[in-house]
């Protein structure tokens, strides 16, 4: 069975009147045509706090094993600063999506973000396919700036933290962010949502783009979330005509829409197709731009395919066209098209061949032959300096050592399943050499990390000083401040482990979380969790008396941080913002895009920061993994 709880919010307040029948019935009419599903409206005054809360308790008790549950909301959303409460709720921006309020007045009510991501945690677990779309939607004159401080929170709040039990959102709650529940939002957390007013009410412009996007596919067993989500991106950045609705998804962007089941296709990036005179998007053929640049790790010469946005039987998708970087930025590079082709705006774009592939020294042929096909690595050539070997062991077994970082190892069977696994941390490896390579482009950081160790999820972290060498078994966080000081800046954190393999250390807004100038966040710590962080993990059959590099690379951009073609997709919910606020003299700029037929918006504000560490063994065969 497939259920889907479609909640839309209305506004009366005069100042500003908002209408979510169009958006809901949008959204019930696309479920329809795709057929089975149970779709329940919670809407008008059944919207407010106790009416949602009690649609998803009668939610999570009816799904089952082989259910799939979607859960929609079009409506405000907001972030407050609550003074007067305790973590998990105070000392935070927490977000919220809006209830319906008994009055036409502004006040803060809603369900909080750690709510909601307990109650679809919740659901989760009961029949492991649960996705989540959230339109928040705004006029374009609404400026948001910072939290919104709230002194004395209201009486539901203060029940709320009664009710807190840290047992029971350690148990559910990722410390980064849910790995199983695919998130599309209308915007990243300090960003606009648009939406149409239509007759009847108010049109979102995610739901409509994903009803259009949908409708014209067809096939939503064959469609992933990446490849709507790039596509419906582009298509909003179009319409608007500046970058400022940035559509995000989190968690497994390579499953199939309403699916557990996932394609093969992973690190796909959005592409941007040149304009003509008049602004309108050119053929494919005439080059164009993808959402990644120099210090994402993309060189000249360096080939890539425009992909089709359904997948075959195969879990592959068609490539349409192939693509050559002609030229760099930052946060951008220029293509040119090599031999016939076309696709449509924001179709995704996948790398084919590095320009500078990694060798590895290969005595297994048919790993060889593999590597010849990859698109980070090549077999080495008689004598030339490899960045790994493998080696063919005795038992015939298969050992991989990395030659420019002293990485865990890795044994493999000389199997179809082993020569894969043996391919996937190679190219890790290649991955994370981009990765630590990239801290030579920039001096100046704008953002400054401060790392934190626990050696529990509820002990209290302290700081790193000086030359520390990290333990296996214990919890690293890390605080960033924002160093810019007139626009808001977007951070990823990113960990590259013992194994050599890159994760997000918040994996909540993939593309980066903006940061106001000044600003703080905590990044690796769930907030309904309290304490926390990322695990420190020790690789199992790894010589204890060994030493492992680990690396922290911090990126802060003016723009979006796409990095899923470096870091495989893993991943809780990245919530728009709701209220009109005072206009600040110091704030993110306001619709101050160029259009986009310019390319993507280009910054040369961006700094890296690379920092290497070593990892000991914990002495604790717990620690191993």
């Amino acid at each position: 069975m497939k259920y889907a709880l479609l909640v839309g919010v209305s506004d009366t307040d005069p100042a500003e009147p908002f209408d979510a029948t169009p958006s809901l019935a949008a959204m019930e009419s696309l479920l329809t045509g795709l057929g089975g599903w149970s779709v329940t409206r919670i809407e008008g005054s059944e919207a407010d706090r106790s009416g949602i809360l009690a649609a998803l308790d009668r939610l999570e008790a009816v799904a089952e094993e082989a259910d799939a549950v979607l859960f929609y909301f079009f409506g405000h959303g907001g972030v407050v600063e609550l003074e007067d409460q305790r973590p998990p709720l105070g000392g935070r921006p927490v977000f919220y999506v809006v209830a319906a309020r008994k009055r036409a007045q502004w006040c803060f009510t809603g369900i909080l973000d750690v709510e909601l991501s307990m109650a679809l945690a919740r659901i989760e677990r009961r029949c492991a396919n649960v996705s989540a779309i959230i339109d928040s939607c705004y006029s374009a004159q609404i400026v948001r700036g910072p939290v919104r401080k709230v002194p004395k929170s209201p009486d539901w709040v203060h029940a709320l933290a009664a009710k807190q039990e840290p047992a029971r959102a350690q148990a559910l709650l990722h410390p980064i962010s849910h790995p199983h529940i695919p998130r599309l939002c209308a915007a990243s957390s300090l960003r606009y949502g648009f939406g149409d007013a239509v007759p009847g009410g108010n049109l979102g412009r995610l739901t409509s783009l994903v009803c259009e996007l949908v409708g014209e596919v067809g096939e939503v067993e064959r469609l992933t979330w990446a490849a709507l989500a790039d596509r419906v991106r582009e298509r909003a950045i179009w319409r608007l005509g500046c970058e400022e609705q940035w559509v995000s998804l989190a968690g497994p962007s390579h499953r199939y829409l309403f699916s557990t089941r996932s394609s093969k296709l992973r690190g796909t990036v959005g592409f941007v197709p040149h304009a003509d005179a008049k602004g309108q998007p050119l053929p494919s053929s005439h080059g164009g731009w993808i959402r990644a640049g120099l210090l994402q790790g993309v060189e000249m010469g360096d080939r890539w395919a425009l992909v089709d946005a359904l997948v075959d039987g195969r879990g592959e998708a068609q490539r349409l066209a192939r693509l050559r970087v002609v030229a760099l930025d930052l946060n951008r590079a220029r293509l040119e098209p090599e031999g016939a082709g076309e696709a449509s705006v924001g179709s995704s774009a996948v790398l084919l061949e590095a320009a500078r592939r990694d060798p590895v020294a290969c005595e297994d042929p048919e790993l060889s032959a593999r590597l010849a096909q990859s698109p980070w690595l090549r077999p080495a050539a008689e004598g030339e300096e490899s960045k790994a070997v493998v080696c063919v062991e005795a038992d015939g077994a298969l050992g991989l050592s990395c030659a420019w970082a002293a990485f865990a190892g890795l044994r493999v069977q000389a199997d179809a399943e082993g020569r894969g696994e043996a391919l996937e941390r190679l190219e890790d490896w290649a991955r994370a050499r981009r990765l630590t390579q990239l801290g030579a482009y920039v001096d100046e950081p704008r953002a400054r990390a401060r790392l934190s160790v626990a050696p529990s999820p509820r002990a209290r972290a302290r700081p790193l000083r000086g030359d520390v060498r990290l333990r296996a078994g214990t919890w690293l966080s890390a605080r960033v401040e924002s160093l810019a000081k007139a626009q808001g800046l977007f951070v990823s954190v990113v960990v590259i482990d013992g194994r050599g393999r890159a994760r997000l250390l918040d994996d909540a807004e993939p593309d980066g979380i903006e940061l106001l100038p000044g600003e703080r966040r905590l990044f690796g710590v769930h907030p309904g969790r309290g304490r926390g962080g990322f695990a420190l993990s020790w690789p199992g059959g790894t010589d204890p008396s060994a030493s492992l590099p680990l690396y922290v690379v911090v990126l802060a951009s003016r723009r979006p941080i796409p990095l899923r073609h470096l870091i495989p997709s893993r991943l809780d919910l990245g919530i728009p913002d709701d209220r009109p606020r005072r206009r600040r003299a110091v704030s993110r700029a306001i619709r101050a895009s160029p259009r986009p037929k310019t390319g993507p918006e280009v910054t040369r504000d961006w700094s890296v920061e690379v920092l290497e560490f070593s990892l000991d063994h914990s002495g604790d065969s717990s620690s191993n993994v």
